[in-house]
């Protein structure tokens, strides 16, 4: 808070500070809901102030999720700029590929969530996806789409954009 008094357009401090409401929501059941609209309007001005931080844009979506339209096409967009840029980060592949499939987009997420299923440290989040993935339309036991997960492992296909 006083950070904030002092330099109330510092980026990294609004990101602190709308992480530190998100985990309050996240600790009090009861406040959830207020503690994530408040980290919202703090994330919204660290990303005016900073908006290639993929870090903003993925605690931006987690502020999100307490509204009934959750995930809309918004939400996937902020998602995939994240992804973008932090491939490498497994949970906002994870949350990516699992809006996609959510949407219906199967081949997308089997694109997006190969990062996640062919982590060799995924562990027990991995064998789920990989599971929801099988289940899904066209999932064929998941076999054939995991080896084109495999063949794509940057997501989408290069020079493929996120829905605007």
């Amino acid at each position: 808070t006083r950070r904030l008094a002092n330099s109330p357009d510092d980026a990294e401090d609004l990101l602190l500070a709308g992480t530190g409401q998100l985990m309050a929501g996240m600790r009090d059941g009861d406040q959830r809901d207020a503690r994530y609209r408040a980290a919202r309007k703090l994330l919204l001005k660290a990303y005016q102030r900073a908006g290639s931080d993929f870090r903003t844009l993925y605690a931006y979506n987690v502020s999100r999720e307490i509204e009934p339209a959750y995930p809309n096409d918004n939400d996937l967009t902020v998602l995939l700029e994240a992804r973008g840029l932090a491939p490498s980060v497994t949970e906002i592949s994870a949350k990516a590929g699992l809006v996609l499939l959510h949407k219906g987009r199967h081949e997308d997420a089997r694109r997006v969530l190969a990062v996640v299923i062919n982590n060799p440290h995924g562990g027990e989040a991995a064998q789920q996806i990989r599971a929801l993935l099988d289940a899904a339309p066209g999932g064929a036991g998941g076999r054939g789409q995991a080896q084109a997960a495999r063949a794509a492992p940057d997501g989408l296909g290069a020079g493929e954009q996120p829905p605007k």
